[in-house]
Parts: C-alpha cells; structure tokens; sequence
C-alpha cells in the first residue's frame, strides 16, 4: 500500500515569482528516533507532538495523541482506512472530522484529535471528562471509539520514547 502525505499544511499559501528558483530547503535534522521509526513517521510525530505544544496540552495528551496515531496509521498520513477513515488519526467524514483534505492535513487533525479544533464538533480528547484520570488506552479509546477498543495501551512505551525524541519539536498553533 502506499503511504501518501497530505501537503497542505507544508505548503505556502502563496508563492511570489521570482527570477531564479531558490535552492531547495533542506529537510530538518532529525535526532535519534526509536527503534523501527522512519523519517515520515518522526516529522508526523513532531506535528502531533507541536500541535499538542501549541495547544498547552501536557505530556500524558501528547503520549496520548501518539499513541492513538501510531495504532491508528502507524504513524503515516493515509489516505485510506477502515470505511471511509482517513489520515494520522483514521477520522471519518462521514462522522463529522471534517472533509477529505481537513483531514489529510496532519495539523487539523491533530487539533480535531486534542479538541482544540473550532472547525470539528465531535469532541477531542479536552472534552473527554475526566480523561486525566482515565488510563491513557481509555481516554485514547474514549475519542476515538473504535471497534478495537483495547489496543492503544501496546504502543505507550513507543509514544513515550517518541515524545523524548522529539522533545524539541517546536509549537505549533
């Protein structure tokens, strides 16, 4: 299957004309990541890592977060799934995250996931009561309501390691 990463956030709105094309910019140096973690899934990580910075969520919601993508998509940015779910998060249009491109953008998904997402009315994981007490597999489970509600827990030490990483991921807003 093909992995495909949704552009839209990674692209300027709008370009000027210039004379000469500008040298390509060089993709971010990466730190060690953990064991079994590509290049594409590290920068997926970084965005949920800086939405969730941006959003002043706490460590336990970015675990969270990373947990959730890395057992919904394995951490890539898919444009298929399970019926009609799509993207980091396998969120589905038919239940109201938002349209096909809304949700291949990584960083609206993110915010949909966390519930910092104005556009999206389903409830993120902010409107989830009591989700700090919650075990992070359930609060995980509590947004996203899947059919498989108990196999988030298996990739916490990953999401855990994966936030150390990265620690450095800057905020995004």
């Amino acid at each position: 299957a093909k992995k495909d990463e949704a552009p839209a956030e990674d692209v300027a709105a709008e370009e000027k004309p210039k004379a000469k094309k500008a040298p390509a910019k060089k993709a971010a140096k990466l730190g060690p990541q953990p064991k079994g973690i590509d290049r594409d899934q590290a920068e997926n990580a970084r965005i949920i890592i800086g939405v969730g910075k941006g959003a002043g969520m706490s460590d336990n919601a970015i675990i969270i977060a990373l947990m959730t993508a890395k057992q919904e998509s394995d951490l890539y940015n898919i444009n298929y799934g399970d019926r009609d779910s799509i993207g980091l998060f396998q969120q589905r249009p038919k239940y109201a995250w938002g349209s096909k491109s809304q949700i291949m953008d990584r960083v609206y998904s993110a915010k949909a996931f966390y519930g910092v997402n104005p556009k999206v009315k389903n409830p993120g994981l902010k409107q989830i009561s009591g989700w700090q007490k919650m075990s992070k597999n359930d609060a995980a489970q509590a947004v996203q309501r899947s059919g498989y509600p108990h196999r988030y827990a298996q990739w916490e030490g990953l999401a855990t390691a994966l936030l150390k990483a990265n620690k450095d991921a800057p905020a995004i807003s």
